[in-house]
């Protein structure tokens, strides 16, 4: 009697191991039948991506799309370089002494300040 039950309890473990391979192998097809799904939709997108790169490098459909648009190019013109004009900045004891008064001591260390970053900027900005 316990040779039979260890012979049945074999062939129940035996038995399952073949059910959860057959299951294992029908998962696995359809885990590669999607990865092939989405292969062929990648392929596609890629065709279409390469397809939207070679018009937009093709100068010949550039015109035209122009043209349909009525968008004219013409060459650039010669520009006229614009020189930098010298604007003097008054200084703020210029402008304490526009209203009356003298600056005070913090008055000229706020000047010094003002100056320094004026200077700063200028120096930053220069277009020479």
């Amino acid at each position: 009697m316990k040779r039979f039950a260890a012979t049945l309890s074999l062939l129940t473990v035996l038995a399952l191991f073949h059910v959860q391979m057959g299951v294992g192998l029908i998962a696995l097809g359809y885990r590669v039948e999607a990865l092939h799904r989405q292969r062929e939709q990648l392929l596609d997108l890629h065709r279409v991506l390469q397809y939207n790169v070679l018009t937009l490098r093709s100068p010949a459909i550039i015109s035209g799309r122009l043209k349909r648009q009525a968008i004219e190019l013409v060459a650039p013109q010669e520009v006229e370089v614009l020189q930098r004009q010298e604007t003097k900045v008054p200084s703020l004891s210029q402008a304490v002494s526009l209203r009356g008064a003298a600056p005070s001591k913090w008055g000229r260390w706020f000047e010094n300040v003002y100056r320094f970053a004026a200077s700063l900027l200028e120096a930053r900005f220069r277009l020479d």
